[in-house]
């Protein structure tokens, strides 16, 4: 599965539809209210998704940190046992 496929799944488009067809019933103001609502929960998801990034990245440089410090005992205690 190609991790970077910006098209719509079966599903989403599915719901686009069922979106469509409830939005065209909406007065201008519902409208309104209805898109700044869409937009705040994509500012969250955004934030959502970037803290998840930054964390992740954040693990993986903390594993580092601690292979490389096990790496550096490994070697250490190589060295002890072989003096």
């Amino acid at each position: 599965m190609d991790i970077l496929a910006l098209d719509l799944s079966l599903e989403q488009e599915f719901l686009l539809k069922n979106y469509e067809q409830q939005v065209k019933h909406l007065s201008k103001e519902q409208a309104q209210e209805f898109l700044l609502e869409a937009f705040r929960q994509l500012a969250i998801k955004d934030n959502a998704i970037r803290s998840l990034v930054k964390s992740s990245i954040l693990n993986m440089d903390s594993q580092a940190l601690d292979s490389t410090a096990i790496d550096r005992s490994d070697r250490s205690s190589y060295r002890i046992h072989r003096i």
